[in-house]
């Protein structure tokens, strides 16, 4: 029954820490896929994606490392210590993965025309033509 119990409490630790890292993200992480995706549909569906991979990532983490020798008598602070750090192992690359994904899609600007309009904005310039 114990090692039910610290399974349990494993998958929701897990999920905890899946579940708060979505809710930092989602509305920041929303925001960059319509600007990327140029289009609603598109956008959702790698919201979703996204939102799948942070939840299978930590789980898949926890679930992988599991440890038999971890299942003593007594629940201790171990347990919950190598949970989470699986989790968050988990977590962290699956966010490096979709943070990979995101940022080879950005496109990339073009160093003279970003010069030449900033010349053309700039104070100095203003008062030069005045």
């Amino acid at each position: 029954m114990v090692q039910l119990s610290t399974f349990i409490i494993e998958v929701c630790l897990s999920l905890t820490v899946s579940i708060l890292t979505l809710l930092l993200l989602k509305s920041a992480l929303q925001a960059v896929l319509l600007d990327l995706c140029q289009g609603e549909q598109r956008a959702e569906f790698w919201g979703r994606f996204t939102q799948l991979m942070l939840i299978i990532g930590p789980l898949l983490g926890v679930l992988l490392f599991i440890q038999d020798a971890s299942y003593a008598e007594a629940i201790n602070t171990a347990v919950f210590r190598e949970t989470l750090k699986h989790a968050l192992m988990g977590g962290f690359f699956t966010l490096c993965g979709v943070a990979f994904i995101i940022w080879r899609t950005i496109p990339a600007t073009d160093i003279t025309s970003q010069s030449t309009s900033a010349k053309h904005l700039s104070p100095a310039n203003n008062k030069a033509r005045s």
